[in-house]
């Protein structure tokens, strides 16, 4: 029996995943390695679409495109100057170093 907790996964997720091991154990145990294999590669994949239905909200090409703006937008304004001590207690001026 797995006890293994998989992260990402819910309890009935978890469940239908043990279960299928299970399975394909038994199959394999039996000697079918065809319907183990079949079994493990069809629980597989539903569980992965599963699991990857609710995070699969990747921003459109729209979205993507106003944030590199906004951000072209900020890098293109000047830095503030910043009055730093010189040698001998003068003031000079100087832009903050860009990152």
């Amino acid at each position: 029996m797995l006890q293994h907790r998989s992260v990402g996964l819910d309890d009935a997720l978890a469940q239908e995943a043990t279960e299928a091991a299970n399975r394909v154990a038994n199959l394999a145990a039996e000697g079918d390695w065809r319907g183990a294999t079949d079994l493990a590669r069809k629980t597989a994949t539903s569980v992965a679409d599963r699991v990857a239905e609710p995070e699969s909200k990747k921003p459109t090409r729209a979205e993507v495109f106003e944030r590199v703006k906004s951000h072209r937008r900020a890098a293109d304004k000047p830095a503030p100057e910043v009055r730093i001590a010189a040698h001998g207690g003068a003031q000079r001026q100087q832009r903050p170093r860009r990152q």
